[in-house]
C-alpha cells in the first residue's frame, strides 16, 4: 500500500444494479404530492426542478432516473411508466420545502445515495473525538452531508467527481476523491445480471422496468489507511416509498473491488 499522496493508497469501487419490473406501469405508490396523494413521476421531477438542478437519463421505453448533483449525487427517483408513471423514490417534501440544512443530515430522501463507514466505533465518521457516542453528537461529516458535486459528463451516464476532507473518532484524517457514475440499464443488462426468465417478463402483459447502475469510487489522496488509525468504506443508502411494493419487485446487486 503506498504512502504517496499522488497516488491513490486505497482504491474502493462499489456498483449497485437496481432494477424494478412494475406489472401495473401506471399503478403504484410514490412520494405524496401537495394534496397527500402519490406522486407521479412529472409531479417529482416538477417539484424537484423547482428546488435543485436535475439530469435525467431516460429511454424509449419509459424508463426514466433523476439525478440531483446539487444534493451529494443521490437518485431521487425513477419511473418505468414515463412522465405519468409512479414516482419511487421516497422524496421528503416537508424537509425540502422548509429550506433549512440541517448539520446532523440533510434529509431530503433520495432512492440511492453513496455513503460511508463507519458511523460507530472507536474509528467513527460520525462523532468528534473524546465525544461520548451518544445521539445528541451525531453528526454527519459536513463533505458528505452538503455541497453539490462536479457534474462531468451527463450522457449516456451521469459522472460526478467531488473531494471529501474529515477526521473520524480517533483523529485520523482523510482526504479522498470521489467519483460516482449513475448509468441507465438495458433489458440486455438485466438479462446478464438476473438472466432470461425475468428479461422474458419484459413487454409481456403490460411488464414495463427501469433499471440503473451506479458506480462509486473513492481514491484516498491521504496518507496510508491503516486498520490501527480506522479506515473508510462505500456503503449505499437507498430510501424507496413504502407502498410501491404492492406493484412491483426490487431486484438490488452490489459488487465490489479494492486495489492498492
Amino acid at each position: 500500500m503506498s504512502t504517496s499522496s499522488k497516488t491513490p493508497s486505497l482504491v474502493w469501487r462499489s456498483l449497485l444494479a437496481a432494477a424494478m419490473v412494475v406489472a401495473l406501469a401506471a399503478g403504484g405508490a410514490g412520494a405524496e404530492n401537495a394534496k397527500g396523494k402519490p406522486m407521479s413521476y412529472r409531479e417529482a421531477r416538477e417539484f424537484l426542478a423547482r428546488q435543485t438542478k436535475l439530469i435525467e437519463l431516460t429511454n424509449d421505453d419509459g424508463a426514466r432516473v433523476a439525478v440531483c448533483p446539487q444534493w451529494q449525487g443521490r437518485v431521487m427517483t425513477s419511473t418505468c411508466g414515463g412522465l405519468e408513471g409512479p414516482s419511487f423514490g421516497f422524496i421528503n417534501r416537508r424537509f425540502i420545502e422548509a429550506g433549512k440544512p440541517d448539520a446532523r443530515f440533510n434529509n431530503y430522501g433520495g432512492e440511492e445515495r453513496m455513503w460511508l463507514s463507519p458511523e460507530g466505533g472507536q474509528f467513527s465518521l460520525w462523532f468528534k473525538p473524546g465525544v461520548k457516542q451518544v445521539l445528541e453528537n451525531w453528526y454527519t461529516p459536513a463533505a458528505l452531508n452538503e455541497g453539490a458535486w462536479t457534474v462531468d459528463e451527463k450522457s449516456p451516464g451521469c459522472r460526478m467527481t467531488t473531494t471529501m476532507k474529515f477526521q473520524n473518532a480517533s483523529a485520523t484524517s482523510f482526504l479522498l476523491d470521489v467519483t460516482r457514475t449513475v448509468r441507465l440499464l438495458s433489458a440486455g443488462d438485466l438479462r446478464q445480471l438476473l438472466g432470461e426468465g425475468p428479461a422474458k417478463l419484459i413487454g409481456q402483459n403490460g411488464v414495463k422496468m427501469v433499471a440503473y447502475e451506479t458506480a462509486n469510487e473513492i481514491a484516498n489522496r491521504d496518507a496510508a489507511m491503516t486498520r490501527e488509525k480506522g479506515l473508510v468504506s462505500i456503503w449505499i443508502l437507498g430510501m424507496l416509498c413504502a407502498s410501491w411494493g404492492r406493484w412491483s419487485r426490487a431486484i438490488t446487486s452490489a459488487r465490489c473491488r479494492s486495489s492498492a
